[in-house]
């Protein structure tokens, strides 16, 4: 019997992809184009990957995001990226499709951001986000903000509630460990 790990991604990681694929891309693509990409931004993409394949090994994923996360790409894509509003929308809308759905993910709507304070209110979105979905335990946070993940290290040491229940980890060790757990299914 699979396991469940609820993933909640950063709005980065997402970015990232949406920037990668284009306006009129869809998160399949990932799989010809990351290769092409920096390192960095091939992890983040890879690791988004491994989530549209729904599991590794034993583990199957369940993607959660929020309200806060959907409206923070969109802005980042339209204000920073000089993305239509046409075209900010059909890339959430992608990923609700392909990743929320496609992996009986989670969507929390809306946030809070008040159980947890971080220095950076997309931080504190974010992890709220994780913290709700504690529902579905274990929640694994994946960022590629060191500062950010370090935050989360220190409630998940020092729990209040359900933050013990969330762990971090960058798109890099997500990968890793996703690879880890596919060979161990492939060698037994």
């Amino acid at each position: 019997m699979a396991q469940g790990l609820t993933v909640v991604f950063d709005c980065n990681i997402y970015v990232t992809a949406a920037q990668a694929i284009g306006y009129s891309g869809s998160l399949a693509d990932l799989e010809h184009i990351a290769p092409t990409l920096p390192f960095y931004r091939r992890k983040r993409a890879e690791s988004l990957l491994w989530a549209l394949k729904g599991g590794a090994g034993p583990v199957k994923f369940h993607v959660g995001w929020s309200n806060h996360i959907w409206k923070t790409v969109q802005h980042v894509l339209q204000h920073k990226y000089r993305w239509e509003i046409d075209d900010a929308v059909r890339f959430t809308d992608c990923v609700q499709m392909d990743l929320i759905d496609g992996t009986d993910g989670y969507v929390v709507d809306p946030v809070a951001e008040g159980f947890i304070r971080m220095d950076d209110h997309e931080d504190s979105s974010v992890y709220e986000t994780a913290r709700v979905l504690t529902d579905h335990p274990p929640v694994l946070l994946v960022a590629d903000d060191m500062s950010f993940i370090q935050k989360v290290a220190y409630y998940h040491d020092h729990p209040q509630g359900a933050t013990a229940l969330i762990t971090a980890s960058t798109s890099r060790d997500f990968c890793t460990f996703c690879e880890s757990l596919q060979a161990t299914q492939s060698c037994c």
